[in-house]
């Protein structure tokens, strides 16, 4: 060969291997978006591969793991589903992606490499780069001018509505914000929101809302996904306070009710006694009438019932003996209502005499009466008869007894223990020639004494 033909072909060599040392290869990801929810598959495009001789390539894709979740790749429809080729990508760390390629066959023609899928988890407006860290071409040749792209969440905007079936005057919580019910906004479909009532929540005085359930099911505290225009209804069951309202005893019945229902309520009538004096219920008022000590309503909203009560005193009564007459009322007594008039009478039994009332009332006035305006306690008091016969010897002789003057024998009925002055005058004139004249009495009492009346029926 000649000289010359030697510098032609090293002159040619050095310009092939000049124009292969300096190729290079664009890569990009393109713009794209996609809606929260969707799979979006992402291309790596490149251009023109052929005759430089490609047969690995390895890349890192960067992104922000709270806008997508990459699954892994798709070959379908790239240049790297070239035969004999193998893609091994890598998605196990958040916020990247590596993907490595390799074949026995050189890749060739421009357009995608390979597609990356991911999985929109983003909410509607947010934006992530996509960024390559790295990306290789065999052991770096050709070199590689690489640019990422911007992946956008997009997203249809739905009317939604959360309220309760009470509506006005309740609560619903939106993401995890407390709103007035009815609550209306503008979500982006398939987004994810925070949706609850509480347990419990007043409606006013007397009134308050028991969660029950969601018109749609599910717990009280859930995350929903539309897809369309919904409103959704949290069902509260009503409940209405029964307040029993009474001064005295321990009421039963107050409470919370649901609404409709018949609330029972009672008192017990009379009061525990307490020295002498209690309470007698006499009627409800309030938003239930009526005598009867037990009654209902209908709770069809706040109720309240007033039970009223009578102050009473007790008079109690006594006889003194209590075989010596009855004493109306009888014992031990009665109850009367504060500020009325007790009436009292009484009736004596055979061989006694009214004596008169003591206690609280005094006299010997019957039938009587006594102001009830405090506890009572009237005795009324009787005094056993005595029979007691004064005789002279001989009979028919006259003496004395309290001033008057009797004929012997003569039968007394006096009070037992009485006192009574007895007496005779002496001489006293009998048949002709005969004058009797004072000896003694039988109970060794002087010519005129006081005589003392014992407890048994006697002579003297």
């Amino acid at each position: 060969m000649s000289k010359k033909t030697i510098l032609i072909l090293t002159t040619v060599f050095i310009m092939v291997l000049t124009s292969w040392s300096f190729a290079q290869v664009d890569v990009t990801i393109p713009n794209q978006s996609g809606e929260h929810g969707q799979t979006v598959i992402i291309p790596v495009n490149v251009s023109d591969l052929t005759g430089l001789e490609i047969i690995s390539y390895q890349f890192t894709v960067e992104f922000d793991e709270n806008i997508l979740d990459a699954t892994g790749v798709t070959t379908s429809g790239t240049l790297s589903e070239t035969a004999g080729w193998s893609v091994l990508p890598n998605n196990s760390n958040d916020g990247k992606i590596i993907v490595g390629g390799f074949g026995f066959s050189e890749l060739s023609g421009s357009g995608a490499l390979i597609k990356l899928n991911f999985n929109v988890v983003g909410n509607p407006t947010q934006t992530t780069s996509l960024t390559f860290s790295d990306f290789v071409f065999n052991d770096g040749n050709p070199a590689v001018n690489k640019s990422g792209g911007v992946f956008t969440v997009t997203g249809t905007l739905i009317n939604i509505t959360v309220t309760t079936n009470i509506g006005t005057g309740t609560k619903v919580v939106v993401d995890g914000v407390q709103r007035n019910a009815p609550y209306s906004a503008q979500w982006y479909a398939n987004t994810s929101h925070t949706i609850s009532v509480d347990t419990e929540q007043s409606g006013g005085n007397g009134v308050k809302y028991i969660y029950n359930s969601w018109s749609h099911g599910g717990t009280r505290n859930q995350t929903v996904t539309p897809t369309s225009s919904t409103t959704y209804t949290a069902n509260l069951d009503t409940k209405y306070y029964l307040t029993v309202d009474s001064d005295h005893d321990s009421p039963q019945g107050e409470g919370w009710y649901n609404s409709g229902a018949s609330a029972n309520f009672s008192v017990t009538t009379p009061t525990e006694q307490s020295g002498g004096s209690r309470y007698r219920f006499t009627n409800w008022s309030g938003d239930h009438s009526g005598t009867n000590p037990s009654g209902s309503v209908a709770m069809n909203g706040p109720k309240t019932v007033i039970a009223n009560w009578q102050r009473q005193y007790f008079l109690s009564t006594a006889e003194n003996p209590s075989v010596g007459g009855n004493v109306s009322p009888a014992t031990p007594g009665e109850w009367y209502d504060s500020g009325t008039y007790a009436q009292l009478d009484a009736t004596v039994s055979s061989g006694y005499q009214w004596a008169g009332w003591s206690g609280d009332l005094t006299g010997t006035t019957k039938p009587t009466q006594i102001l009830m305006n405090a506890p009572k306690s009237v005795t009324a008091n009787f005094d056993r008869l005595i029979e007691v016969t004064v005789q002279t010897v001989p009979s028919g002789l006259q003496f004395n007894a309290d001033g008057q003057t009797y004929t012997s024998p003569h039968i007394f009925n006096w009070v037992e223990n009485s006192q009574h002055n007895l007496s005779v005058s002496s001489p006293q004139s009998g048949a002709a020639g005969v004058r009797y004249v004072y000896s003694s009495w039988s109970d060794d009492g002087n010519q005129s004494h006081t005589y003392v009346v014992p407890g048994s029926n006697s002579t003297v």
